[in-house]
């Protein structure tokens, strides 16, 4: 299981430079039907790192596919349907700098 960590910093507000952070836990997980060998998803967790509370409604998608969502309420993500190979994802949140991980792997048939 590949495990991705990364931070944003919060854009600065009314002159104040501060520096929040948003940690993304990646967690590889492949789909279990042998149709679908070809594709996985992956799923993770946004939070605020200076809080560690659950950032909901980030944008989290692909850079170069066109699979996206949002994280929920509890912060967590499912990207669905992700070919495999290798990937960036990227994660936006209003209030928050973008942060990009990359050679986020999904495995063909297995991890």
């Amino acid at each position: 299981m590949n495990v991705d960590r990364f931070e944003a910093k919060r854009a600065p507000v009314g002159g104040l430079k501060t520096a929040i952070g948003v940690f993304v836990f990646c967690m590889l997980a492949l789909l279990p039907s042998a149709a679908d060998a070809q594709v996985g998803r992956i799923t993770g967790k946004v939070f605020d790192q200076g809080t560690g509370n659950p950032v909901s409604s980030a944008q989290v998608f692909l850079e170069d596919q066109s699979v996206g969502t949002l994280s929920s309420i509890d912060g967590r993500y499912i990207l669905r349907n992700v070919p495999a190979g290798t990937h960036s994802i990227v994660v936006q949140m209003l209030g928050y700098s973008p942060k990009t991980i990359t050679n986020v792997v999904v495995a063909d048939g297995g991890v």
